[in-house]
């Protein structure tokens, strides 16, 4: 498991800069994003650190292909489940499941070589933020679900053995993040 700068004693959460999501490293003396991946300094915070929730399509486009966290294709993505997913039952559903899947799906993209990634964002991500510019949210949202049913179909065996804790209820506002709800194991 990689090492996050938001994991590290340096950054500060009372800190963020004014015009954006960045932290104040107090040991480089930069801003820096809480999912970047921490530099030689790096000391681990002893609590309320920052790790990743699971989110399989951040887990694509921004530690496997380098891209930043606020990059046009998961600002178009978010946009796409903040303002047309959210709105209706089966987006809801599709947030749900994203949920329930997402952390297991993003360590297997994560121990994947890198051009599984580079697959899913040409052939999924990039149309599906192509879509969402021409504000064509069901034609992104039906390449969303294929591209969830080829990650389901592939990592099924890893997907069969998660035990998801329903007691855990999420809020509608919070769904489709990669929240982490698999019962604790023993």
């Amino acid at each position: 498991m990689k090492d996050y700068c938001g994991n590290c004693e340096y950054f500060d959460l009372n800190q963020k800069e004014y015009w954006g999501e960045r932290y104040y490293c107090s040991k480089t003396c930069k801003y820096k994003y809480k999912n970047e991946e921490s530099c030689r300094l790096y000391i681990e915070k002893k609590d309320n650190g920052y790790k990743p929730a699971g989110c399989y399509i951040t887990t694509i486009v921004c530690s496997k292909l380098g891209y930043r966290d606020n990059c046009e294709f998961l600002r178009n993505l978010r946009f796409l489940r903040e303002n047309y997913l959210r709105k209706s039952p089966e987006g809801i559903n599709l947030l749900r499941e994203y949920d329930e899947i997402g952390p297991v799906i993003s360590k297997q993209i994560e121990d994947a070589p890198t051009i599984e990634a580079l697959t899913l964002m040409n052939k999924y991500i990039i149309p599906a933020s192509d879509y969402i510019l021409k504000n064509n949210y069901e034609k992104a949202t039906l390449v969303y679900k294929n591209m969830v049913n080829e990650l389901k179909e592939k990592y099924s065996y890893e997907l069969a053995c998660t035990e998801i804790d329903y007691s855990i209820l999420t809020p509608v506002k919070d769904m489709g993040k990669g929240r982490l709800r698999l019962k604790p194991t023993k």
